[in-house]
């Protein structure tokens, strides 16, 4: 398979772990290909990633990368896939004879989870809430489909930071704003998509923006998966929003990286199945 295959050990590094639920996913992924593979949570802190890396050069076929690594991990790389370059930031890492080559499947995750939900944003209004590499993964997503996107954030700065970096890659010339968490307008905004981590400030989506923002909106996606229903989605609940969490996406990219490590192609009809089968064998 063209990699250095020492073991059939696979592993998904961060600082938390232990609430990640990729072990479970890829565990089912290998029972159900028939592969006599292991895939283990490991936490590794971030001044210690680098000094790490020896260890999954030597003792992995792969593995995936979460926060706070994703960003950090680039740097690391002996090679990047053509998603790594567009969205700055690495999930996945296959190892090879050549060394480390990154990936990110997160985008395929998030369309995939539009899908899967029967969700169509083509020609619609955004807000993000969050600017971090989740939202940045989302915003440049929906530069492709979408009629507007705004951004808003705590700090003004990092809005205006993703702005940026939306307009050099905006083909479309859609509506690109920035705001403030506190400062977001009541407008026909089709869906409100949280990407602010529940560990920073669990509550803030709904304690600081205004509620109005759902009264429009037809979805609210929060990208957060534990818990299944956080705040921001309670909140959204009273509105009669289509509500979703984070679950769909945490499986799609989980299931590109398996096809990236077995250089394995799965059918569409199968990618679906694989993921409601799964689900219903979560807790």
């Amino acid at each position: 398979m063209g990699k250095n295959n020492r073991s059939d050990l696979y592993a998904v590094i961060g600082d938390p772990i232990a609430h990640s639920l990729s072990p479970d996913i890829h565990n089912f992924l290998f029972e159900e290909f028939g592969h006599k593979a292991k895939y283990i949570p490991l936490r590794v802190r971030r001044e210690n990633l680098e000094k790490n890396l020896p260890l999954f050069k030597d003792n992995f076929s792969g593995f995936n990368v979460t926060a706070p690594h994703k960003e950090a991990i680039v740097s690391c790389l002996s090679e990047q896939d053509k998603t790594v370059r567009f969205f700055g930031a690495a999930n996945t890492v296959k190892v090879e004879q050549k060394g480390l080559t990154g990936y990110n499947t997160d985008g395929y995750g998030f369309l995939k989870s539009l899908q899967v939900h029967d969700i169509n944003l083509d020609n619609k209004k955004v807000l993000i809430l969050g600017c971090g590499g989740a939202a940045r993964v989302v915003a440049l997503e929906l530069l492709k489909f979408s009629s507007g996107i705004t951004v808003a954030n705590r700090t003004r700065d990092r809005a205006s930071a993703l702005i940026t970096r939306l307009r050099e890659e905006n083909k479309k010339k859609i509506e690109l704003k920035e705001a403030g968490l506190e400062e977001i307008k009541s407008e026909n905004y089709s869906a409100v998509i949280n990407t602010i981590p529940q560990g920073s400030d669990p509550g803030i989506a709904v304690r600081v923006v205004q509620e109005m923002i759902f009264k429009k909106a037809e979805l609210a996606y929060d990208l957060t998966y534990s818990p299944p229903k956080t705040e921001f989605l309670k909140t959204a609940q009273k509105y009669g929003c289509k509500k979703i969490n984070g679950l769909a996406m945490l499986f799609f990219q989980a299931l590109k990286a398996y096809q990236i490590w077995f250089e394995r192609e799965i059918e569409e009809e199968t990618i679906f199945s694989l993921y409601r089968h799964w689900k219903t064998e979560t807790p």
